[in-house]
């Protein structure tokens, strides 16, 4: 049987992390209820999907270390597999509910606004060849 305080300890921490999701910028009084329903729908899918990126990002992680290790020390091969693993989002927002962002799970080597911005003809950073 587990303990009791612990049980109280993960029950504290569910209502806290729920009470900073609702702890967001006011809404308007006719928007209050979908805001608030769409923050509870972007909890409880983080709390299925969170979990499953982490599990898939040490998998990959591990899965580039091999990769490295096999390639006697290529990054060129370990590193777009590091990248694919760990970036993305972990968390699940309202944005993401609504369609206004898009939700990464496989991430990718520029983030969203940074390749935004080069497709806008910005000048992309130079890649100094570090990982």
């Amino acid at each position: 049987m587990r303990n009791p305080s612990s049980i109280r300890s993960f029950a504290a921490a569910i209502g806290l992390a729920s009470c900073m999701m609702f702890a967001s910028a006011p809404a308007r009084a006719a928007d209050a209820g979908t805001s608030a329903g769409l923050q509870a729908g972007a909890l409880f899918t983080t709390l299925l999907y969170g979990p499953t990126k982490v599990c898939y990002a040490l998998v990959g992680s591990i899965v580039s270390g091999l990769a490295w290790g096999v390639t006697a020390g290529n990054s060129e091969v370990a590193w777009p597999i590091f990248v694919s693993a760990a970036y993305g989002d972990y968390v699940v927002t309202p944005d993401h509910l609504t369609g206004q962002k898009p939700l990464e799970f496989v991430g990718r080597d520029t983030p969203a606004a940074t390749a935004t911005a080069a497709s806008d003809g910005a000048k992309p950073a130079e890649d100094n060849g570090t990982p």
